[in-house]
Order: C-alpha cells, then sequence, then structure tokens
C-alpha cells in the first residue's frame, strides 16, 4: 500500500471574517457612509467651527453604533429591518 499524500479541502466560511476591530465588511459601510455624509456637509454647510466639529462627531459617533453595537447578535440596522417588517405584515383579528 503506498501512502497518498493528504489533500487540503477548502471549507467554505459560515460567517463572513472579522476585518476590523470585530467588524465584518457589510458593517464598515456604516462608518464609511458616516464620513461621506460628514465631508458632505461639511464642504456645503456654512457653520461655526464648533457647530462643525460637534456635528461630525456625531455623524461619526451614529455611524460607528451602527456598525459595532449589537443586540443578541444582530446589528441596528438589521434590527431596524426586522421591525418594520413586523410593522408591515399584515395582521390578523380573532372575534
Amino acid at each position: 500500500m503506498s501512502k497518498e499524500p493528504y489533500r487540503i479541502v477548502a471549507i467554505p466560511l459560515q460567517a463572513d471574517p472579522p476585518i476590523m476591530a470585530g467588524m465584518r465588511l457589510q458593517d464598515l459601510i456604516w462608518p464609511a457612509a458616516s464620513i461621506a455624509l460628514d465631508i458632505l456637509l461639511s464642504r456645503h454647510g456654512k457653520w461655526s467651527e464648533a457647530a462643525l466639529d460637534m456635528e461630525r462627531a456625531l455623524i461619526f459617533i451614529g455611524g460607528i453604533s451602527l456598525a459595532m453595537v449589537r443586540i443578541q447578535s444582530r446589528t441596528l440596522p438589521v434590527w431596524l429591518m426586522v421591525i418594520g417588517l413586523f410593522l408591515c405584515r399584515p395582521r390578523r383579528y380573532l372575534p
């Protein structure tokens, strides 16, 4: 009997691997979108410097919280979708 070399079989990942600070690729969309919105508002807004700094901080914190906050292993955008689907679903009222 000849020994065959072991073969490596690729197993697909069950979940997306974390890329940065425990966030997956789909989670990184929210901080990127918040930074883009920040740049857009700061270029077109004529605000004072203190108000601009406050706006930048609030938008960035909002983007990070959408990406990192998890409740029962679901992110906040997923929970918003679940709540929206629940509210749009038809109700059955029994007499």
